[in-house]
């Protein structure tokens, strides 16, 4: 019904939200579209992405229980496509290893920052970056606009790769004023 309406992303994750706690999921405290169960030795991790879903379990009985009954109590609600592998979730690749490791990257949007970020080419390690954020009035002074736009590019990828964001917060501090050191 709200399909097409300035709020319909919200009242859809409004159902599923209610779906998912129905169902005997916790929200994660780390991000608002990831549900987790547990029960006994089995856990499902279930990360919501617009009209998509991640669905991650441990691999014994327990785990398969409660993915089937994940998945069949979204179906009662809506009509869902679930897919035995993980793959492509808006952009980001996602991979299970035989070890039990899951792995997510995100090629084209890292290729897009790489692009931005470093149009000579990237350096080997690009985190964790030793940042400082004073500035110096001696010191060359950068396109303020150019600067900001470089921050925006990356801002996706704050939102996504916790691992850079501490590097990128203090690189924000610096967006008033940035140098080139």
């Amino acid at each position: 019904v709200s399909y097409g309406c300035a709020d319909a992303s919200r009242e859809w994750y409004e159902r599923i939200r209610q779906a998912m706690e129905e169902m005997g999921y916790q929200v994660s405290i780390y991000h608002p579209c990831l549900y987790v169960k547990r029960e006994g030795d089995g856990v499902v991790i279930a990360g919501i992405a617009t009209d998509d879903m991640f669905q991650g379990t441990t691999k014994n009985e327990t785990g398969r229980r409660l993915l089937e009954e994940l998945r069949t109590g979204l179906d009662s609600r809506h009509q869902w496509k679930h897919f035995e592998e993980p793959g492509d979730v808006l952009g980001a690749q996602i991979e299970a290893h035989d070890d039990g490791i899951v792995t997510m990257t995100q090629r084209a949007e890292m290729e897009k920052i790489k692009a931005v970020c470093y149009p000579e080419g990237a350096p080997v390690t690009l985190t964790p970056a030793n940042v400082g954020t004073t500035t110096n009035d001696m010191e060359e002074s950068v396109n303020v606009t150019a600067y900001k736009s470089k921050l925006g590019t990356l801002s996706y990828a704050r939102m996504t790769r916790h691992d850079i964001l501490p590097s990128l917060s203090k690189r924000s501090v610096a967006a008033t004023r940035p140098t080139k050191g």
